[in-house]
């Protein structure tokens, strides 16, 4: 079983089951740097995590040890990039749009260049041109003719993370929205209803790109496929960034400050800029925030800086 809390919630997961109750009023943790730091990236992830959990089903090919779409989330990516956001965020449900891992499996992953607003995947729609009359049909054949690796009845999902600023409370949000197409050969609706055309719109070569209009925050084509009822094959994809706000949060400054705001004590000392000592900070509560998806949990229990997962 792994546990670990987040701001006032529990969040257990046991047997596979997310578990979420309200957690003790005080709690003891130690405050070295190294946890702090820890404990200043977690938040984020959970917040991400609370966005994507309505679409995590089938996004991770294997679960090793029984592990839920949530241990496989936080796992992969604790190792990076390091997104630091405050408590006072976090204890919000506050987070940044970040360049995470969304899925991970055996499938070839979709290519991507560029980022942005002109991130161009590799794709191929031949002589295809994308518009509003152009149907579901019409698309599945220019993707399985033109692309090895991808067969009728397969699916092409644009996940997409928006950003958001909450103007009443000033805090950063996340919502997540999920667009997806089965490749059909005999569907005749047109392919834009189905999914619009955020990441449905085409570069000037031909292939499937992003649109001029994605909104501010992160994305990701995946492609999956059903072999059974039980069975899920996926591409392993990592976001793409569409966030001005995010290098806000990636920074020296950015981190010192969460780690202060979680309760890094006075006397401990930091290298960002050359050995910066910090006053004033106290040692309070020092819990997490965060939780589980669009409407999800999040943990209970002291969480483990060095080990956030056991």
């Amino acid at each position: 079983m792994n546990q670990g809390r987040f701001g006032d919630e529990v969040h257990r997961i046991v047997n596979g089951r997310e578990i979420v109750s309200m957690a003790p009023a005080v709690v003891s943790q130690p405050r070295t740097e190294a946890q702090m730091q820890q404990r200043s990236k977690w938040p984020n992830i959970v917040a991400m995590y609370r966005a994507f959990k309505p679409y995590a089903k089938d996004c991770f090919e294997e679960k090793s040890g029984g592990k839920s779409d949530y241990n496989q989330f936080m796992g992969i990516n604790l190792r990076g990039p390091n997104v630091y956001i405050p408590k006072q965020v976090s204890s919000l449900k506050g987070g940044v749009a970040a360049t995470y891992k969304v899925s991970h499996g055996t499938l070839d992953s979709i290519e991507v260049e560029g980022s942005g607003t002109e991130a161009v995947t590799k794709i191929s729609l031949g002589d295809l041109k994308l518009s509003d009359t152009t149907t579901v049909s019409q698309f599945a054949e220019a993707v399985v003719t033109n692309n090895v690796g991808y067969e009728y009845n397969d699916q092409i999902v644009f996940l997409l993370f928006k950003q958001k600023m909450d103007e009443t409370i000033d805090v950063p949000m996340i919502r997540a929205e999920s667009y997806r197409v089965f490749l059909d050969r005999d569907c005749s609706y047109p392919l834009r209803s189905v999914v619009g055309t955020y990441g449905f719109a085409q570069s000037e070569d031909g292939r499937l790109a992003v649109s001029s209009t994605v909104p501010q925050g992160c994305y990701a084509w995946i492609h999956s496929r059903k072999v059974d009822a039980e069975k899920t094959l996926v591409s392993s994809q990592r976001l793409v960034d569409n966030n001005p706000l995010l290098a806000e949060y990636m920074n020296d400054d950015s981190k010192l400050s969460a780690m202060k705001s979680y309760g890094l004590k006075e006397a401990s000392y930091i290298t960002p800029k050359a050995n910066v000592l910090l006053s004033g900070s106290t040692a309070s509560s020092g819990t997490e925030s965060g939780g589980s998806a669009s409407g999800g949990g999040s943990s209970e229990g002291d969480v483990n800086p060095d080990n956030p997962l056991g």
